[in-house]
């Protein structure tokens, strides 16, 4: 037994007051620590929810939370990056974007849009298989990917 337990020990065989006073005492440190791993527990399982909100709210944006293309002036406008490539067609058929293709880019943000194709080349996003038909800024007409336009495309017409 060590020093300062036996000086507890006889200290507590001498004042039988003293001995109660430690007993609760310790007592109520143990239910703090059981109270303090509760909270503990309670507060990182809150804070857990509370990343796992934001990581949800604040994830990579969808097309579902972007703002539509909207129609001004006869023509489809939806925002885009700029500088985006406008790739050339399959063939002589306007209706297969060729992705190895690039017949110009696109500088203007906003940029206008004849319509949408679907179940084309694979471009990823939310929309995987979509291509929009529009003309470049140097006038040659081609297809740009769905994963370059920040816009909901699904407002276009169909090609």
């Amino acid at each position: 037994m060590s020093l300062s337990r036996k000086l507890n020990h006889a200290l507590a065989a001498s004042l039988p007051g003293v001995t109660v006073l430690r007993e609760r005492e310790h007592r109520a440190k143990v239910l703090r620590g059981i109270h303090m791993r509760k909270r503990s527990r309670v507060g990182a399982v809150l804070t857990t929810a509370v990343i796992a909100a934001a990581m949800v709210g604040a994830g990579t944006p969808s097309a579902g939370a972007a703002r539509g293309c909207w129609q001004s002036g006869g023509r489809w406008w939806c925002n885009n990056v700029s500088g985006a490539p406008v790739y050339g067609t399959m063939g002589a058929s306007t209706q297969y974007p060729d992705p190895d293709v690039i017949v110009g880019y696109m500088y203007s943000n906003p940029s206008w849009f004849d319509c949408k194709m679907d179940d084309q080349a694979w471009v990823g996003g939310p929309h995987p298989r979509r291509w929009e038909f529009t003309k470049a800024d140097n006038g040659q007409w081609g297809w740009m990917k769905d994963t370059a336009i920040s816009s909901e495309t699904n407002p276009l017409p169909n090609c």
